[in-house]
């Protein structure tokens, strides 16, 4: 099966605004956040919603510093 994948070279990014009201916040691990991740995919996002797949996909992703390299965008 084909997989959509995001990668970026080491290029510097341009700063991006968000609109009003809205933030980013970078991942710190908190189980709070993993179940809200989780919640949000439940709906067909991902092939599998338990901590275990999240762990395996996401936080022990090669290469992946999860607190560094991934964060989420807030209202």
């Amino acid at each position: 099966m084909a997989q959509l994948k995001m990668l970026r070279d080491n290029s510097k990014l341009n700063e991006r605004h968000l609109p009003k009201d809205y933030k980013f916040e970078f991942f710190k691990g908190a189980e709070e956040e993993i179940n809200d991740w989780l919640n949000i995919c439940i709906n067909g996002l991902t092939p599998d919603t338990n901590k275990k797949w999240f762990d395996d996909c996401i936080v022990n992703y090669p290469d992946l510093v999860p607190e560094k390299d991934l964060f989420f965008v807030l209202l």
